[in-house]
């Protein structure tokens, strides 16, 4: 096949570097210069490396092993854990696409950077991919449906610190949002806050106060973007074009996790059987977390903190990164707390 790519994240170089591998002919075009424009917390749970050809261990890239993490909720610590099964790395997404773009060139790949397709000759090609992210407009114009595509805003920033773990991940809760703390290399942190509702300034001032406990000192302009927040596109193909990563919504909504997601999609989407090998594997999980982060921001600041505090850590990381439902029996832990309980079914179970 003719195959063209329509963005250089994560979905679409890996698309381009698996298609061309497997014998077909690529384009990719990027209407930007430099690649990784989208600002995140640059965090790849290991599951993510089995989808590429490039691994951190052998690269430039990967700046940080991650396997702890705080817990915190408007600034108090809750817990302190062991991720693990769940370990991952921190990167610089830059590098670790550039080095991605490389392997698709090395397989054939034609990838333009800085050049934006103001016209596409459709017939020339047999699938075209869209993988331009949240602002693309080409499925969408196509007639895919994206009636229930719905976006949540992010803030990131870099700073210097040596208040934290070179291994751990720093996280506060509060009603409608998070703030991160990631370790970046060599007493370095990449740093933000992404949430549901309230105003820029509310978001910016519960960062703030994040980083004020960890002596952060920031370094260069604070970058804004938003994150796709309500679980995949049920569609992914009309006619011959297909979507993959942001521009088709796969994003964990529960944790704002989304490069994962984009480097299974983009290694599979130009298949026969794309659609059912993405919901067969990760589909169902993102509906999960959007059922879960739906319970989450209906509780009261007090339910949020019993609930935190009576479920086992691995049950609220498997939640809110997997989009696995707690089991029954965890559940009942919180049996003397009915209005939790109702919450919980008609949120997450019914």
């Amino acid at each position: 096949m003719k195959i063209l790519v329509i963005g250089a994240g994560p979905a679409g170089l890996n698309c381009a570097y698996w298609a061309s591998k497997e014998g077909h002919q690529v384009e990719l075009y990027e209407m930007r210069k430099k690649l990784a424009y989208k600002p995140c917390g640059e965090a790849i749970f290991s599951e993510g490396f089995d989808f590429v050809p490039i691994k951190p261990t052998e690269s430039k890239w990967a700046l940080n092993y991650i396997d702890r993490a705080v817990i915190y909720y408007n600034g108090e610590e809750l817990f302190e854990t062991d991720t693990k099964p769940y370990y991952g790395w921190i990167v610089n997404k830059t590098l670790f696409l550039e080095d991605l773009m490389q392997q698709a060139i090395n397989e054939g790949a034609k990838v333009f950077l800085n050049q934006k397709l103001e016209k596409i000759e459709e017939e020339k090609y047999d699938l075209i991919v869209d993988a331009a992210g949240y602002i693309s407009t080409f499925a969408r114009r196509k007639g895919l449906d994206y009636s229930n595509y719905k976006l949540a805003p992010a803030l990131r920033g870099y700073g210097k610190t040596n208040k934290i773990r070179e291994d751990t991940l720093y996280i506060d809760f509060f009603g409608s949002g998070y703030v991160w703390i990631f370790p970046y290399g060599k007493g370095y942190v990449n740093y933000g806050v992404g949430g549901h509702s309230a105003s820029k300034s509310f978001y910016f001032e519960r960062m703030q106060r994040f980083l004020k406990k960890f002596e952060i000192e920031p370094l260069g302009k604070i970058e804004g973007a938003a994150f796709p927040a309500n679980g995949p596109l049920r569609q992914l193909r009309i006619g011959k074009v297909v979507v993959a990563g942001d521009s088709a919504g796969m994003v964990m909504p529960s944790s704002g996790e989304g490069i994962r997601f984009a480097l299974f999609a983009g290694k599979n989407c130009f298949k026969e059987n794309y659609e059912e090998i993405f919901w067969t594997k990760y589909g169902e999980r993102l509906i999960v977390g959007k059922k879960i982060l739906s319970f989450w921001l209906k509780l009261s600041d007090k339910e949020i903190i019993k609930t935190v505090k009576t479920l086992k850590p691995l049950t609220l990381i498997e939640a809110f990164i997997e989009g696995k439902k707690p089991s029954i029996w965890e559940g009942l832990k919180l049996i003397s707390e009915p209005s939790i309980i109702q919450k919980a079914l008609t949120s997450v179970y019914i």
